[in-house]
């Protein structure tokens, strides 16, 4: 009973391990032959097998499994393994299960089974690891039970082995067969080399060892050995031993006379490889002409001749003909071997003959086929990507920065983002920040770089290329923590940099945080708190700012803080930019202090350029914010003449002529009131001179910024074009030159005609033909600026930066009162009340609507006029 049960587990492990679906490891299956051999006779062979076993109950008379074994023999012999397995599946297995059988039919029924698997498998061209397993199982059943194995039992084994990958195991059953069979064991070995070197490639010391057992073999054929010559040389070429392979290939050559012209023609251009390597182009050259005799003219080596004589030509230093050969491979031999390494060269050797286009092409090429799964021993992804980052540093070296970047990027895509080396993150770095830093032009000595001074498209060009090597530099700082932390450093100080300039605060504040935190004794770091305090200002997170900028002041002269020197000195402005930004008017007065000592030189000595420039523009603009406009003349007076290449200076100009002109509004102000005559005509002249200068710096103005394209002026510059305009008129107007202003006023309409704020030059150009005596002129200018007014909506009149004021809309309701053909002794005398009543009473409809709309429009001036300066100020 032990037996029998023994017996019917193996055979059930035998039978059932036939790949039909999948089952649990501890639950061995039998192997059925419909998902082995994929065929729909497997329904047959289960229902004969579970036939037999019935029959097996029901009758148990003798069986004569002999003689169906030796049918199932037979059926092997004549190739009809289905019918074979089908007979000893349905026929001989139910008798096994009962124990019903003799040992040596035990025997025979694993060992006819493995064979016929074997063999079924390879007739029908099948390579699937399950039917491999279950040939094994059927092979170690019939070991176990002492079966005798024959030859082709032998090789079936070792053949089985190496199709699961088990090269050892492989080799110790080829060493089992006979001295006859000698040419198939070789075959097993020559099996094992090729599936050793596209695994374990020249690393492999058993493929050497083996190698050199394979060379002494006897009775091998010249061709054989060649073949065991070729593999070793290779590998001493991959190991980089050129002189130990040249001197190898020399001395077996001279034993393979007899070899077939193909096998010598191999072995010849193994060796010109290896004198190509060793630098002997000569020698290289005669192997190779060599080798070109011997071969066919439809030899498939001819593509490796090809290349290596390319090769050659790259070596000597003829690229050209280099050139020639590897293209000729990549148009015409392109599934040859040879096509990827030749696609390689050629991409290296395009870009050395500056032909950058052509090199950029041969590499999408070459990256395209190792992305549809293309392989060659020696055009690994490293290799490529080294040789791309080769070519990316020498064109950045060449200040060849376009091109830089094209090398960086085509790395940059043959390697996923985890994957990819720190190399290539740090190459499309540095020739995106090359690229920005020749928009941006020279770095200043002191202070940092700024992109104010760009015109639109370059400034955003320039923050393209800022972002993306900020980017990159911060993949490659991360990656750089553990290996090398001052590379980690710099990159990050680097990212935050480019970032900074940029415009992106957020990613910026967060690498100037790192940065500051990270290197505490980096004499970057004082910097780096410089710089985290202008980007919260950017921001909005004025206290932020102002405790850093107030912690580099008070740094500024203590000896035991490093590096804080020149850092200290250039927050004294942003710190009190920030300080007037604040909603605390308190302090206002320090803010003005520190901006003082800026520019008069009482803390800061000698300041540079640039800190002198914002010093003295901050003074200007918050002077004239506080309506200290004399102050803020004589300032912005100063930055003009000393910084005439300013590229704000059209801005300036502006500003300055706002102060101007509300300096002139003070002084008309002054002059309405009682003032001795003396004093009235000198406030009358100063009036005069503030007022026309306003006028002519208007003008200026708008001569100015109208040159810059509309789609690259920013909000701010937009509006003070618009008001320049419309203010260089009415500073003509003022001053009584009404043809003038209504010129001006006429061009102002037309650069603006749907702007509500051409509704003050339509009335002004009323008022000024009225004051000229021109009643029909000003009643047809009357209905073309009502019909305007009535066809702009009402919630357009809530814009407080419209440059029009109580007085424009007074004088326009004076206008339409005189225009109604009322007298001027109603519209104008006093003896019935006052001006406004009469108005009121001459044109009551128009009166109401225009003073509801007036109340509202200077409650929202008054609210946002002083925040429309400051930025107008700080742009």
């Amino acid at each position: 009973m032990r037996r029998r049960s023994r017996v019917w587990r193996l055979v059930a492990e035998a039978v059932e391990d036939t790949p039909i679906e999948s089952q649990e490891a501890t639950e061995p299956k039998p192997p059925f032959w419909r998902e082995l051999w994929q065929a729909p006779a497997l329904a047959g062979a289960v229902v004969l097998l579970c036939g037999a076993l019935v029959y097996a109950v029901v009758t148990r008379g003798s069986i004569d499994i002999s003689a169906r074994l030796d049918r199932c023999e037979a059926l092997i012999e004549s190739r009809k393994f289905l019918e074979a397995i089908d007979s000893l599946n349905g026929q001989v297995f139910p008798s096994l299960a009962k124990g019903k059988v003799s040992p040596g039919e035990v025997r025979r029924f694993h060992l006819l089974l493995a064979r016929a698997l074997y063999r079924g498998q390879k007739d029908l061209g099948l390579d699937k690891p399950e039917n491999h397993k279950n040939i094994l199982r059927s092979y170690e059943e019939a070991i176990a039970v002492d079966a005798l194995l024959e030859s082709s039992d032998f090789y079936a084994l070792a053949d089985t082995q190496l199709s699961l990958g088990d090269t050892e195991r492989a080799l110790r059953w080829a060493e089992r067969l006979p001295p006859e069979d000698a040419p198939r064991a070789r075959e097993i070995r020559r099996r094992v080399v090729e599936r050793e070197l596209k695994t374990a490639g020249s690393e492999s010391t058993e493929i050497l060892g083996l190698l050199s057992t394979m060379l002494e073999e006897a009775n091998q054929s010249d061709d054989e050995r060649a073949w065991v010559v070729q593999v070793q040389g290779s590998l001493l070429l991959q190991s980089g031993m050129a002189d130990e392979a040249i001197a190898r290939l020399l001395r077996e050559m001279q034993r393979l006379d007899r070899a077939s012209g193909e096998a010598r023609s191999k072995l010849h251009l193994l060796l010109a490889r290896a004198y190509v390597e060793g630098g002997a182009t000569a020698q290289a050259s005669t192997q190779l002409d060599f080798a070109e005799g011997l071969m066919l003219d439809t030899d498939p080596a001819r593509s490796t001749l090809a290349y290596l004589r390319g090769l050659v030509d790259d070596a000597a230093g003829d690229l050209e003909s280099a050139r020639d050969r590897y293209a000729l491979i990549v148009d015409e031999m392109g599934a040859s071997d040879e096509s990827l390494p030749s696609m390689l060269r050629l991409g290296e050797v395009e870009a050395s003959l500056g032909h950058t286009a052509e090199s950029l092409d041969a590499f999408t090429r070459l990256i395209g086929a190792m992305e549809g799964h293309r392989t060659h021993p020696d055009v690994s992804r490293e290799r490529v990507v080294r040789g791309l980052l080769r070519l990316s540093d020498d064109r950045l070296e060449r200040r060849e920065l376009t091109d830089a970047l094209a090398f960086a990027r085509k790395a940059e895509r043959l390697m996923g983002i985890d994957e990819r080396p720190s190399e290539v993150f740090l190459a499309v770095a540095r020739a995106e920040r090359a690229l920005a830093d020749v928009l941006i032009g020279d770095r200043p000595t002191i202070g940092v770089p700024t992109l104010r001074g760009l015109d639109p498209a370059s400034r955003e060009e320039a923050r393209r290329h800022l972002i993306a090597a900020g980017s990159n530099y911060r993949q490659h700082a991360n990656r750089m923590i553990l290996p090398d932390y001052q590379a980690y450093g710099d990159s990050l100080w680097m990212s935050a940099d480019s970032f900074d300039l940029a415009g992106d605060s957020d990613e910026a504040v967060g690498a100037y945080q790192e940065f500051i935190n990270s290197f505490p004794e980096d004499p970057r770091r004082a910097e780096a708190r410089f710089r985290l305090g202008r980007a919260y200002q950017g921001r909005g997170e004025l206290q932020l700012a102002s405790d850093l900028f107030q912690g580099l002041v008070n740094d500024r002269n203590d000896p035991q803080v490093k590096g804080v020197g020149l850092w200290g000195d250039l927050s004294y402005v942003p710190l009190a930019q920030v300080l007037l930004d604040d909603a605390d008017a308190s302090n206002d007065a320090r803010a003005e202090q520190l901006l003082l000592s800026v520019v008069d030189g009482t803390v800061v000595r000698e300041p540079d350029a640039a800190m002198y420039r914002d010093g003295v523009v901050a003074l200007a603009d918050f002077y004239s914010r506080s309506g200290q406009d004399t102050r803020a003349i004589a300032r912005y007076d100063e930055a003009i003449d000393r910084f005439p290449d300013d590229p704000e200076r059209d801005l300036l100009r502006f500003h300055l002529a706002e102060s101007c002109r509300r300096e002139g509004d003070r002084l008309r102000g002054l002059l309405e009131g009682s003032i001795p005559e003396s004093e009235r005509q000198r406030l009358e002249s100063l009036w005069r001179e503030r007022t026309a200068r306003a006028g002519t710096l208007y003008a200026a103005t708008v001569e100015a910024l109208s040159q810059r394209s509309p789609a690259h002026m920013s909000a701010v510059v937009t509006r003070a074009l618009r008001d320049a305009s419309f203010y260089a008129a009415s500073c003509a107007f003022d001053l009584g030159d009404y043809d003038a202003a209504i010129r001006a006023y006429d061009e102002a309409y037309t650069r603006y005609p749907r702007d509500p704020a051409s509704l003050v030059a339509l009335v002004q150009i009323v008022n000024a033909q009225l004051a000229m005596g021109q009643s029909e002129r000003a009643r047809a200018s009357n209905e073309r600026a009502r019909r305007f007014f009535e066809s702009i909506p009402d919630e357009a009149w809530n814009d407080p930066y419209l440059p029009m004021g109580r007085d424009d809309w007074e004088r326009w309701l004076e206008s339409s009162a005189r225009l109604a053909s009322v007298s001027d002794d109603q519209v104008f005398g006093n003896e019935d009340g006052t001006r406004m009543s009469r108005l009121r009473r001459a044109q009551p409809r128009l009166v109401e609507d225009l003073e509801a709309r007036l109340k509202r429009y200077e409650r929202l001036r008054s609210m946002e006029r002083l925040s429309s300066d400051r930025r107008c100020g700080s742009a």
